[in-house]
């Protein structure tokens, strides 16, 4: 059985073998990143991370390097 992995807030440090969300899709990322290339079949999922599709004690990692700093006083808690 394959692992779970999530990294949250990811724009263009994607990793393989997680399920990167962002705030943005691929091809908004593309854009903002013109001098980094991503593989053709990349894929950013847009999830409500308050919201995750995700089922209680189904994930085995969560990186958020570079998203904590997105949320305000009231998110964090």
């Amino acid at each position: 059985m394959s692992e779970l992995k999530l990294n949250l807030g990811c724009a263009s440090n994607l990793l393989d073998g997680y399920v990167n969300i962002d705030q943005d899709n691929i091809d908004v990322i593309r854009e903002r990143y013109p001098y980094m290339e991503f593989p053709e079949d990349a894929v950013i999922y847009t999830y409500d991370v308050f919201n995750l599709p995700y089922e209680e004690g189904t994930v085995d990692e969560v990186i958020a390097d570079g998203f904590i700093e997105h949320l305000s006083f009231l998110e964090e808690k």
